[in-house]
């Protein structure tokens, strides 16, 4: 039985970053958009807009989150700088 949970399992290693994630999107959106002008499809466009939305809001709420709980108050994250030799 397919469940979304499956669905979300089997594309969540191709949508680790908001990036690949939107290029993703913004792909599979052109591809449905024309299909939907020049073949006569029907595909549902907004309801794509709002599973990637869904999908980008659930990433970037997590990602804030994560920045809140994880880092001292007052402090930022120190980024390793590379030395000259």
């Amino acid at each position: 039985m397919i469940t979304l949970q499956s669905i979300f399992d089997r594309i969540e290693p191709y949508i680790s970053n908001i990036t690949d994630l939107t290029v993703i999107f913004i792909a599979i959106f052109l591809s449905a958009w024309f299909c939907n002008g020049y073949f006569g499809f029907k595909f549902e466009l907004s309801a794509l807009q709002s599973f990637y939305l869904c999908i980008a809001g659930i990433k970037t709420a997590n990602y804030g989150i994560n920045s809140a709980f994880n880092t001292a108050r007052g402090s930022s994250k120190e980024i390793p700088v590379k030395k000259e030799e």
